[in-house]
């Protein structure tokens, strides 16, 4: 009757300090902005994008932002060839 008391004490104790959430440290997540991100005049390359089809790689070239829109150039990748197109996103984007 002892052992199976103190085995069930045994058991509650080892698995209170082992429990999945206790075992990391605790760590504030890292809130990245989108703005500084997308703000560089430098391109922004995508590969596999997640459009069905043949398309691979494409690049995106920041023209203009304000916190009401953005304007970039989208260039796509397909086959060798290079194919631009002006792209303009509306909305609130400051974050």
């Amino acid at each position: 009757m002892h052992v199976r008391v103190s085995l069930a004490i045994l058991i509650l104790f080892c698995t209170h300090y082992t429990s999945p959430m206790q075992c990391f440290p605790k760590r504030r997540p890292i809130i990245y902005s989108i703005i500084q991100f997308v703000s560089t005049r430098q391109r922004v390359w995508t590969y596999k994008i997640s459009q069905g089809g043949r398309l691979r790689c494409q690049y995106n070239t920041m023209r203009a932002i304000t916190p009401q829109q953005m304007v970039y150039n989208r260039t796509y990748l397909y086959a060798g060839h290079r194919s631009p197109t002006d792209t303009s996103r509306h909305g609130n984007i400051t974050l």
